[in-house]
């Protein structure tokens, strides 16, 4: 394989090495382990750390480079485009609100800010001196406090993305230093100030009647008798009427509530609850509330947030619960949320009911004129189920609990402000002897393992096409199914198992499942979904008869870490997600051509976890001990006797209660694999392994 960019191999190990210059007498060398002997994810690792790298390096030489200046050109571009952006977006403001004439003071507090801001040396709380002056150009005490508000949430460089103020660096060519951040920063924020100074005068009787709003106030925009929030310079109080006759003083905005106490919380917080996601999932997680991928959780969190509203966390009450169930009993189940985060809820909401409606007219339409409906356009309106909706309620139980420990800790002891379990779904698990989702019949399992996979198919996406018996070929595809069946472990505890973890050379050969960085990282490691998941699983005889430690020397002859390594290469997907979308879903298609599989309520099919299913079916059987059943299936143990009495393993030895579980095994479970013939060891390409391939066209 080729040299991997900035790494070297040291005893077997890779490691990224990159030299970082930061002037002409400041440098350092990174060097970090990838924590991998797999080129394939040495690669990947090194591509990832060099975006990362070189978009630090461009970070900190900002900082560190001062040779770059904005031209009078340059600035007057940033000036004037961040002028009318801006500018347009508050326009909008005074449509969304029932109250204009509040709005217009909310742009003239912010100018206050603004203005404010551009004094050298302005810190980000205001003075008594500027609070005085305030209170001297018409300001009430009330709307002084909103422009302090102001002061700190809009008037900083602080609340400039970088991203907005690098794209004006590159659009100019420059290298990016600490002198254009800061002038790029200063001319933004006042093309910003200078907005709103000018959207507080659009109720003006002027600019109504103008042919083009907007235009006529860019058209103040140079006239610097228009610059102090729409209103005239300061004058003396002898002379000349003061601000306060001249325009009614600001009044609290109805978008901006900094509010001192709260009607159910201990204290107010102001804070978006959009802004707290990273942080509250990130301590769950540190917890050990929430373990593994937490992606799902913050998604829930975010769509609870665009939902009600991303409101202050101050304002939150016991009906923003009630309004997120009622979103998720509306919403199909099929519902991008991410898709709909820039417009309101209540729109994409409005939307939703109107294509259910409409579905309902098209199946009452199709039932009275007997007119067959496209079935795609009803799938797409299917509900959520209950147990979906609950386990989103109870993820939002767990950050309402974290939350109770701060923002949202109740005035009376012990209250719970929101509280998700109290909506929770009730009756969602189905009520008789049907499953949601049936396991497989042992005869059908059969006639599975009867595929060409096993009996002989050719090589790389033609692995369901019948060939001679020697062309069987070795890796996830062959094994990982027969496994499941011998083993009755789970998808994910078997293509996430380690070499280390397989011993085919002991008195009884084993797997071990436990957590590893296959299933996880090396900062985490992942697996046992609970304690009782950690567990040694004899090898069924079967397994052995046909090759399996053959096929486990052959992956260690090659260098491996992982059992199936082909399913750990693509970063997106890894382990039994992979092994789904290349292998699966392909056998999938040749079996239901020729059986007709068992379904669910609600029409669910057979599935990899069906097989697992299938497995504990075997024991279901007067006389076998319910210990011994838990822990080959990895279920938690029950009873006085279970919990703390029976532990054979200690008492006698591991290789004692590892036979007594596999004879047990060996006598229950069926074989429907003495059919098939043990091959030598045979493999392909490693980015060929586990791809099946669409199977061909079945003719009965």
């Amino acid at each position: 394989m080729a040299k991997i960019p900035h790494t070297f191999v040291q005893q077997g190990r890779y490691y990224y090495r990159r030299r970082a210059n930061l002037t002409k007498s400041l440098a350092f060398v990174v060097t970090l382990s990838l924590h991998t002997r797999e080129p394939v994810q040495a690669a990947h690792r090194a591509a990832a750390l060099s975006l990362r790298f070189v978009e630090v390096l461009k970070r900190v030489t900002m900082f560190i480079r001062q040779e770059d200046f904005l031209s009078h050109e340059m600035a007057k571009e940033i000036f004037d485009r961040e002028l009318r952006a801006c500018l347009d977006d508050l326009i909008l403001g005074y449509f969304a609100n029932p109250d204009p004439s509040g709005v217009a003071d909310a742009y003239r507090t912010a100018a206050a800010a603004y203005r404010i801001a551009r004094t050298p040396g302005a810190s980000m709380e205001l003075s008594e001196e500027q609070r005085a002056r305030l209170l001297q150009q018409g300001f009430t005490d009330r709307s002084i406090d909103n422009v302090a508000c102001d002061l700190d949430r809009l008037a900083h460089a602080k609340n400039l993305s970088d991203s907005r103020v690098e794209d004006w660096i590159a659009a100019f060519g420059m290298p990016p230093s600490r002198a254009s951040y800061g002038a790029v920063a200063s001319h933004i924020l006042r093309a910003h100030g200078r907005a709103h100074e000018l959207a507080s005068g659009y109720l003006d009787p002027d600019i109504q009647e103008a042919v083009d709003p907007v235009s006529a106030l860019l058209s103040r925009a140079h006239d610097n008798s228009f610059g102090r929030g729409g209103t005239v310079a300061h004058q003396s109080h002898e002379a000349k009427p003061t601000l306060a006759e001249v325009v009614p003083a600001p009044s609290l905005p109805p978008t901006v509530a900094p509010q001192q106490s709260s009607q159910f919380f201990l204290s107010y917080c102001p804070t978006p609850f959009a802004d707290i996601i990273d942080e509250v999932a990130a301590s769950l997680k540190a917890d050990g509330r929430w373990n593994g991928d937490i992606s799902q959780q913050k998604r829930i969190m975010r769509s609870f947030g665009w939902i009600t509203g991303n409101k202050a966390l101050g304002d939150y009450t016991h009906l923003d619960v009630a309004k997120f169930k009622s979103a998720l009993q509306l919403l199909p189940r099929d519902f991008k949320f991410h898709e709909h985060f820039d417009q309101p809820y209540e729109l994409a909401a409005a939307k939703v009911r109107q294509q259910i409606a409409a579905c309902v007219a098209a199946k009452e339409n199709a039932a009275k004129t007997g007119t067959p409906i496209d079935p795609k356009k009803i799938r797409a309106y299917i509900p959520r189920q209950g147990a979906t909706i609950n386990r989103d309620l109870s993820f939002m139980s767990s950050v309402s609990d974290h939350l109770a420990m701060s923002h949202w800790a109740p005035i009376v002891p012990n209250a719970k402000i929101l509280d998700f379990t109290k909506v929770l779904v009730k009756n969602v698990k189905a009520k008789g002897t049907t499953p949601t989702r049936p396991p497989w019949r042992v005869a059908d399992l059969r006639t599975l393992f009867e595929a060409p996979i096993w009996t002989g198919g050719r090589g790389h996406l033609a692995r369901l096409h019948p060939a001679p018996p020697e062309d069987v070929w070795h890796d996830a595809g062959y094994w990982l199914p027969l496994m499941l069946y011998y083993t009755h472990a789970a998808l994910n505890e078997i293509a996430g198992l380690k070499l280390d973890e397989v011993s085919t050379e002991s008195q009884v050969p084993y797997v071990t499942v436990r957590n590893n960085d296959l299933r996880g990282t090396e900062d985490e490691l992942v697996g046992e979904k609970r304690a009782a998941r950690g567990r040694d699983i004899p090898l069924h005889g079967e397994l052995m008869r046909l090759g399996f430690g053959d096929y486990v020397a052959a992956m260690r002859a090659e260098g491996h870490i992982a059992l199936f390594p082909e399913l750990h290469v693509n970063v997106a997907k890894r382990g039994g997600a992979q092994f789904r979308a290349t292998a699966w879903i392909h056998l999938m298609t040749w079996a239901e051509q020729r059986m007709d599989l068992p379904k669910g309520l609600r029409g669910k099919n057979v599935d990899m976890h069906s097989i697992r299913k299938t497995g504990s079916g075997h024991y279901a059987v007067v006389g076998v001990p319910d210990v011994l059943r838990a822990d080959i299936m990895g279920h938690a143990r029950s009873g006085t006797n279970g919990l703390h009495y029976s532990f054979r393993a200690i008492s006698e030895a591991p290789f004692v209660a590892m036979q007594e579980a596999l004879n047990l095994m060996t006598d229950r479970i069926t074989n429907i694999t003495d059919h098939l013939i043990a091959q030598p060891v045979k493999l392909l390409p490693l980015r060929h392994r586990s791809r099946f391939g669409a199977p061909p066209k079945f003719r009965g």
